[in-house]
């Protein structure tokens, strides 16, 4: 490593966590320029230095801190992953075995 003492945490839907000694900074980055941006906002290093050093770190990134999950404006049918069709399905199985068990209870 370049930066000496840099931490790096990688989450999901392109966050990233930079901490050296008692700075950090945390945001989405979707390329290693914006990586290495942050790296100068935690540690006072050169341009090239901090480029190189993103460009390693973002090779060795987990695969899933790209991955895309629920956005703001996004349905919540959409933001399960699922077919429309599917959590449907889900909702009126879970609403069918909800009644059976109101029936049951009030039968006793």
């Amino acid at each position: 490593m370049l930066v000496k003492d840099l931490r790096v945490d990688w989450g999901v839907n392109r966050w990233v966590l930079l901490e050296r000694g008692e700075r950090s900074v945390q945001r989405q980055v979707s390329k290693p320029t914006e990586l290495a941006v942050a790296i100068r906002e935690v540690a006072e290093v050169p341009w090239d230095d901090a480029l190189t050093e993103a460009e390693m770190l973002w090779r060795k990134r987990p695969a899933d801190a790209g991955a895309r999950l629920a956005r703001g404006r996004q349905s919540l049918v959409s933001a399960t992953g699922l077919s429309t069709r599917a959590v449907f399905a889900a909702l009126a199985i879970f609403a069918a075995i909800w009644f059976i068990v109101i029936v049951a209870l009030i039968h006793r």
